[in-house]
């Protein structure tokens, strides 16, 4: 009967008697046994080899075919009946070489390749057996040595550049070499952990729809994914179960290898983000409680773990899921979080934004849609697009105010104006802020000889302790940040003590009255000034 660790892992006295019979080293027989894959794409942690017992759940754990074995005829062929270790791995989908689907079932008898008998599967225990020949055998086949089906004469359906790149990189990390995840270097071991956890989520949470279309899809693959999909069920799903046939493997390792390959974790964010929208819709549709808890228990160590918490925090707790649902025009597309402005501008906002946030004082709701915009513009949450728009000592504040967006009656309309506003921006040609804030930094009051050419040109005359109202003005209104923000304006005294009392609130009534009275001609001039203070930089206004 069967070896019961038969091409998983040599037992002493296997290994003694395979070393006894062929003459060659133990270490020979070992490479080609699953072990080979311990530590990388398989665990065996729990293995016991004198306890038979303890294979039963390394079975139902690991991705990897114990009984059979996957193939690609047209390896076999050239080899002359050689069997490659690494078809036995759960994720075994294409062959590099040939560029073909492997083969999982042998089309004359229906079994797996190499299952042995129907029922009881294993190693055949007849005398000869050829290499290149099925060989099963069961109450169904009607040879009596077994399924004469050619396996180097299988025809190969051919697989996409796609899935090869994928599988090309599976194989590297199965044997050793250098792994990264979203632009992270990994072991090995947590690359493959990685791997499965981005199946789960796939499994549980992607639409049919969404995997069908999806770059590379094959179509028996997309078919697989789609049959699964009918007795979807998110328990079974985050357990990552092996992969039942090749057009199952093909999916699993295309839907997320891509999302292991991304070059930084912004990049794999915006990957898992149609499951988050996904999981969003089933939570609000789903009437199984247990259903819905189940939803909520992905979870396993690694970097692909800890974004896809982040983007269910974020979008739970602070924004409305139809946030990426909202496609911003293609108008908007060459926009950068570096051409929004710290504050939207007003007259944008009350056209816009202001009925769709009623009661919401107007800096705060201008500043709100500035940060929502970058949250469209791939920010995972509002913290780090106040980080994003490098306005991080406002971070509080709009995460504080989030909770509006959250609780209004018609969350869509809110992110339609604000992709309405990034419209806006785009069409009247992107204005890099960033680069204004930066060449503007040092502006921190009015050179006296600037304020006397301006009394020259406009006969408005600015007095010494307006010249720093003055530069903040030119700041906030080349920038279209809040003029509180302004360099003019430091937090902190000389000492180190905050600015802050009696004397920060009558510095503030010298600001508002300082803007409220400034004519138009003398703001022209201030805004020559700051314009040609750009021009210095490089930056044109």
């Amino acid at each position: 009967m069967q070896p019961r660790f038969y091409g998983v892992t040599l037992t002493p006295a296997t290994a003694a008697g395979l070393v006894a019979s062929t003459g060659l080293p133990s270490v020979t027989f070992e490479t080609m046994c699953l072990s080979r894959f311990a530590g990388t794409a398989l665990d065996f942690t729990g293995l016991d080899v004198a306890r038979d017992a303890s294979l039963r759940p390394l079975a139902l754990r690991e991705w990897a075919l114990f009984i059979g074995s996957r193939a690609c005829s047209q390896c076999l062929a050239e080899s002359n009946g050689m069997w490659l270790l690494w078809w036995r791995l759960g994720v075994a989908a294409a062959c590099p070489r040939h560029r073909v689907l492997l083969a999982d079932c042998c089309p004359r008898c229906g079994l797996r390749l190499r299952r042995g008998h129907a029922s009881r599967g294993g190693v055949a225990r007849r005398g000869a057996v050829d290499v290149l020949r099925c060989g099963n055998s069961g109450p169904h086949v009607a040879e009596r040595a077994g399924c004469s089906q050619r396996l180097d004469q299988i025809e190969g359906r051919p697989a996409t550049v796609d899935l090869l790149a994928a599988q090309q990189a599976v194989l590297d990390a199965a044997f050793g070499g250098p792994t990264t995840i979203a632009g992270v270097p990994v072991g090995a071991a947590d690359w493959f952990r990685g791997l499965r956890f981005a199946a789960a989520l796939h499994r549980v949470f992607a639409p049919v729809d969404y995997v069908a279309a999806y770059p590379g899809m094959p179509p028996v693959a997309a078919d697989a994914f789609a049959t699964a999909a009918q007795t979807r069920s998110s328990k079974a799903a985050l357990r990552a179960r092996n992969p039942p046939n090749v057009g199952h493997a093909a999916a699993d390792l295309l839907l997320a290898f891509r999302a292991l390959a991304a070059a930084d974790p912004d990049a794999c964010t915006q990957l898992l983000m149609p499951l988050a929208a996904a999981e969003a819709q089933l939570l609000n549709t789903s009437t199984d409680q247990r259903r819905r808890d189940q939803m909520w228990t992905v979870d396993c160590p690694g970097i692909l773990p800890r974004l896809w918490k982040a983007i269910r925090r974020s979008r739970h707790r602070v924004f409305d899921a139809t946030v990426r649902p909202v496609l911003r025009t293609p108008t908007a597309a060459g926009l950068e979080f570096r051409h929004l402005p710290h504050l939207i501008g007003a007259e944008d906002y009350r056209q816009l934004v202001a009925s769709r946030l009623p009661g919401c004082n107007e800096v705060v709701g201008r500043r709100l849609t500035a940060a929502a915009c970058a949250r469209l513009l791939g920010a995972r949450s509002w913290h780090a697009a106040t980080e994003r728009l490098g306005m991080p000592g406002h971070a509080k504040v709009v995460v504080q105010n989030a909770g509006l967006v959250r609780r209004l009656p018609e969350p869509d309309a809110f992110w339609a104006a604000a992709s309405a506003v990034m419209d806006r921006l785009a069409a009247r040609g992107p204005v890099d802020y960033a680069a204004r804030r930066t060449a503007l930094a040092s502006l921190a009051e009015l050179p006296p000889t600037v304020a006397e050419r301006i009394d020259a040109r406009s006969g408005v005359r600015i007095v010494p302790r307006q010249r720093r109202h003055a530069a903040a003005w030119i700041w906030a209104e080349l920038t279209s940040g809040d003029i509180r923000d302004a360099p003019a304006y430091p937090a902190w005294l000389p000492d180190g003590q905050p600015v802050r009392g009696a004397a920060h609130r009558l510095d503030g009534a010298h600001r508002r009255a300082f803007v409220a009275d400034l004519p138009a001609p003398a703001a022209a001039e201030l805004r020559r000034y700051g314009v040609g203070l750009l021009a210095r930089h490089g930056i044109s206004a």
